[in-house]
């Protein structure tokens, strides 16, 4: 594994002027306050019914969606008798337990600095109660969005032809999994069903699997289906495109539920630097050019505007959760996402403490020591890890935890353009309010040539 060279070897409690860290953030922005609760919105119903294809003989198992819906609670409620059927429920994270299998170390990668992992101690992780009002909300912050999913007259399927071939992802934590795969969509004829040149990526996990899950990890499929819900609403009444991920379903039996997607056949960020044939000058690993890094990069921050103006704060970004469709990058993996608390007035508060949450490499210091923290500034970071990743092939092992570590190296080094090291040192300032902000980061040299 690289190494950050051993002269700048250094403390992990100090900072570059010897002062221990703690996160200001909150002499800029208002006190920290939980962050408000998803709505619990509806979602399809649907039914796996076996039928006869147009050009295939016997039957085939397909998904066929509903037009009546429920709520993700009414389903658990009537499965595990858990809680009251229709009620908005709160923020997972109020008693969410550290998942060790989150803290994805990067022994077998490439990086630059070593990292102390007795920094995430969640022994003192109690917090606060936000302000709701009666019905769960957060009073200062009322949800408008509604499901998203398309209209339908029970003449649309999916269909997954080998669920083995098809499978794109098996994500397994602990006994919890979730699964991803390929899948064609389906018309309804007079006589058959009809094969599409639609194709979907169907992301599926059971109700059993969710229900044991809830409390214990971090990363929520009950979240991830509230905020695409809420993103979609937000991102159709943009024209432009948000480079984040929607859904075109959300459906769900008494077995499983579902959440239907555009499918990329393009696979992501990690992949794209993987199978690059040009390598970095000093670690000889596989990385962008530097116009290549900043076409990905600047759709990548048209992603972080999106989640901006939405309220949303992501936390786990990385070169994984950015998939390619064609030549557009997407923004996927909701399940930490978290909204941005505001006041009334329209000021942007602190989140307060979480558990560490996220990949190693990736995470920013502030929520790797449990501080409350700024939404934009931790996305923030995690875009400017993703950044690197792109144009050296290297990634961290942890959080920066002096400034000095970027400020003392050298750019021709690890092959960055001085506007590349620069932009890179200003995107990671341990103190997130020196981190630069959206705007400031479109207007920096690097991206005006």
């Amino acid at each position: 594994m690289s190494r950050w060279p051993q002269h700048l070897t250094i403390n992990a409690a100090l900072t570059h002027n010897n002062t221990k860290y703690q996160n200001n953030s909150d002499d800029t922005m208002n006190p920290p306050m939980d962050p408000p609760p998803f709505e619990d919105l509806p979602i399809q119903m649907c039914t796996t019914i076996n039928v006869q294809i147009n050009n295939y003989r016997g039957a085939r198992e397909v998904y066929v969606p509903w037009p009546a819906v429920r709520t993700v609670q009414s389903w658990l409620s009537e499965l595990f008798n858990y809680g009251q059927p229709d009620q908005p429920q709160g923020n997972s994270d109020e008693n969410e337990e550290e998942d060790e299998d989150m803290m994805e170390t990067s022994d077998d990668s490439d990086s630059l600095s070593e990292f102390d992992d007795s920094s995430f101690d969640d022994s003192d992780d109690e917090e606060g109660g936000g302000e709701t009002s009666e019905n769960g909300q957060h009073p200062s912050q009322p949800q408008d969005a509604r499901p998203t999913t398309r209209p339908t007259n029970n003449r649309i399927a999916y269909w997954i032809p080998d669920p083995q071939r098809d499978l794109i992802m098996k994500n397994k934590r602990g006994h919890v999994v979730t699964y991803v795969h390929r899948a064609i969509v389906l018309h309804k004829s007079d006589l058959y069903w009809v094969e599409t040149n639609e194709r979907v990526a169907i992301k599926r996990m059971s109700w059993e699997h969710i229900q044991a899950s809830k409390g214990r990890m971090q990363e929520d499929f009950v979240k991830e289906i509230a905020a695409l819900q809420y993103l979609s609403k937000f991102i159709n009444g943009n024209n432009e495109q948000p480079h984040v991920m929607s859904a075109n379903t959300i459906m769900a039996n008494q077995s499983e539920v579902f959440i239907v997607m555009p499918y990329c056949a393009n696979g992501d960020i990690l992949v794209q630097v993987s199978e690059s044939t040009l390598l970095n000058p000093y670690q000889g690993t596989p990385c962008l050019t530097e116009a290549a890094a900043k076409y990905w990069f600047r759709q990548m921050l048209t992603g972080l505007r999106t989640l901006q103006n939405a309220r949303l704060c992501h936390r786990d970004l990385s070169p994984e959760n950015f998939i390619l469709l064609n030549n557009t990058t997407l923004m996927i993996d909701f399940g930490m996402c978290l909204r941005i608390p505001y006041s009334e007035d329209g000021t942007r508060h602190l989140i307060s403490r979480r558990t560490a949450c996220g990949k190693v490499p990736y995470m920013s210091p502030e929520v790797a020591t449990h501080q409350p923290f700024d939404g934009h500034a931790v996305d923030i970071y995690s875009t400017g890890t993703v950044l690197l990743f792109m144009l050296t092939g290297l990634r961290l092992t942890g959080p920066i935890t002096q400034d000095r570590m970027f400020d003392s190296m050298e750019p021709s080094k690890y092959g960055l353009s001085v506007d590349a090291m620069d932009l890179l040192r200003k995107m990671f300032r341990l103190n997130p309010v020196d981190r630069l902000k959206l705007d400031e980061i479109w207007a920096h040299p690097f991206l005006q040539t």
